[in-house]
């Protein structure tokens, strides 16, 4: 079984408990976690109105995504991300059979 590996993006009050466990990285830019090519999914506990741009940024990126609710705060910003999920999944089922 492959090991997944995990990003965390914000921790709010959680953060200072990193300290209790060294080995974990942590970052100050998203980015990094949405580049490193080891990282696999991110978990996004952040704010809502910032929902939509990190999990939006996180699939543009191939990151599998865990949000926390709500997804995003209107309506048709939740569409685009369902929209970009098919749309990255149908290209990947091109991608093989190709």
């Amino acid at each position: 079984m492959k090991k997944i590996n995990i990003g965390i993006i914000g921790c709010g009050y959680w953060g200072p408990i990193n300290e209790l466990y060294p080995r974990i990285k942590t970052t100050q830019n998203y980015n990094k976690i949405l580049n490193d090519k080891n990282i696999d999914a991110v978990i996004i506990s952040t704010p809502a109105a910032t929902h939509y741009k990190l999990t939006r940024d996180a699939l543009i990126c191939e990151k599998h995504v865990l949000v926390e609710k709500p997804i995003a705060c209107e309506m048709n910003q939740a569409k685009e991300l369902i929209n970009l999920v098919e749309f990255k999944k149908n290209n990947k089922a091109i991608r093989k059979k190709g």
